[in-house]
């Protein structure tokens, strides 16, 4: 339900979700299921057009079964593999925000609070095996001043401070994953943009971030776009970035199965890519894009040899990624679209081995039809995975196994039984088609989804 008066505005919802879910082991007939619930909540304030303040509340409880992954010893026949096992994870998360705005002439300023809560408590045959607890406490800042005669120009600054909690538990006082963690960021950034009479738009912007638990570290990016005629656009961007480590690499422990690797450093990123956009006719388009980026410190999982348990390292040198994009769309009649879609990428680790889980090959086509009038539509659409290698932790030493690819096909459509209330239907991987996206993990089969959508 939501509303609102020429001051106030407001928001209330509510959901749930509840599935038996299906069996990801290759052994047994155990169906692993899962629910969760979710209320938010929102208000706003404008006194005046030049001011408004709002806030919103979000909470969600979930439950979730799971399989494990059998790393007993002495090994057996299904080491390395996920078995079926009575697994379960317990979780909740609070989100609160409140952000006001006020602009000043040609300056407009943003002043924002956000806290999040996440638990999650883990059960192995009704027994508690661990837990966690997150907070993240945020406050940022951000002003934008335009300006300009004729061009337009945009100057954005902004600032912000974030503390972040880790907290994990074991069944016992002296468990090895008992341990409070704490981390404090702060960032500042600037960012310019222009659009030019000839219709070029620009953007420079850099960032600071001072860390707590890693070193210092700057990052740009900058960005051009190029009309040329009516139907052609080129753009171009560049830029650097950063990931730090999460606190369950750095610190987490799952007891039999990963342990945490505190010497972790943040990935760090260089690239750009190059593109165009064309128009075609009036009921078409095309974007062809090129990409290249380098990745430094690429964190990685691998397997401990000596304990039997996964990690997680950096790489040492330059893991690259390349590639091309296509995306096309065509309307041949107001009835029927046609959309289709294409990537070829090139990552390869430092010492050349490609990088797991990321196919050369991805593709995705559909095709539409709307009923005449507005009584509904029905899509068809295809998705193809190329073949794609991951890590088979049967073996010591992590071996590498060729996923092959796969295609599946989807068919939906919604039919509309009055403008009030409307039928919706889909049938998920259409032709049964077995597959595996991750190893050892087996992905539902086909399925049917049917549904009612009413508006009052």
């Amino acid at each position: 339900v939501r509303g609102a008066t020429p001051t106030l505005n407001y928001g209330l919802s509510a959901s749930a979700l509840k599935t038996d879910g299906t069996n990801v082991s290759r052994f047994g007939s155990e169906n692993d299921g899962y629910r969760n619930g979710t209320f938010f909540a929102r208000a706003g304030w404008t006194p005046v057009s030049t001011a408004s303040l709002d806030a919103s509340l979000r909470y969600r409880d979930s439950r979730s079964k799971f399989d494990p992954q059998d790393f007993g010893f002495p090994p057996g026949p299904t080491f390395g593999l996920i078995i079926d096992g009575d697994r379960r994870s317990e979780g909740e998360q609070f989100d609160a925000k409140l952000r006001g705005r006020l602009t000043t002439g040609p300056l407009e300023h943003h002043l924002g609070f956000a806290r999040t809560k996440t638990a999650e408590d883990t059960f192995a045959n009704n027994v508690f095996t661990n837990g966690f607890e997150g907070k993240r406490t945020r406050f940022d800042y951000q002003s934008t001043w335009r300006f300009g005669l004729g061009v337009p120009h945009a100057l954005t600054l902004a600032a912000e401070h974030e503390r972040q909690q880790y907290q994990s538990t074991g069944p016992t006082p002296a468990s090895a994953q008992n341990q409070t963690r704490e981390n404090d960021k702060s960032g500042v950034a600037a960012e310019y943009r222009v659009r030019l009479p000839s219709l070029t738009a620009l953007t420079l912007s850099v960032r600071r971030d001072d860390h707590k638990l890693f070193a210092d570290a700057t990052t740009y990016r900058a960005t051009a776009a190029q009309q040329i005629g009516q139907r052609v656009k080129v753009r171009a961007s560049a830029g650097s970035g950063i990931a730090n480590p999460t606190f369950f690499e750095l610190f987490g422990f799952i007891p039999g199965s990963f342990d945490p690797n505190p010497a972790l450093r943040p990935e760090k990123s260089l690239g750009f890519d190059v593109g165009t956009d064309l128009a075609i006719a009036d009921s078409g388009r095309l974007s062809l894009t090129y990409f290249d980026a380098d990745l430094q410190n690429e964190i990685t999982t691998t397997f401990n040899v000596n304990t039997f348990r996964s990690t997680v390292v950096n790489l040492s040198g330059k893991s690259r990624r390349r590639g091309i994009e296509v995306e096309a769309q065509y309307a041949p009649s107001a009835n029927l679209t046609v959309w289709m879609s294409y990537t070829y990428s090139d990552s390869k680790q430092p010492d050349g081995q490609i990088e797991v889980r990321r196919p050369r090959h991805l593709g995705s086509a559909a095709i539409t039809y709307a009923l005449r009038g507005t009584t509904g539509a029905l899509t068809l659409a295809v998705d193809h995975n190329g073949a794609q290698e991951d890590l088979d932790f049967r073996s010591f030493t992590s071996a590498r196994v060729t996923l092959r690819d796969y295609t599946l096909v989807r068919l939906a459509g919604h039919y509309n039984l009055t403008p009030n209330m409307s039928l919706t239907a889909r049938i998920e991987n259409l032709l049964d088609h077995e597959h595996e996206e991750v190893f050892s993990y087996r992905p539902s089969g086909r399925a049917y989804y049917a549904g009612v959508q009413a508006r009052f």
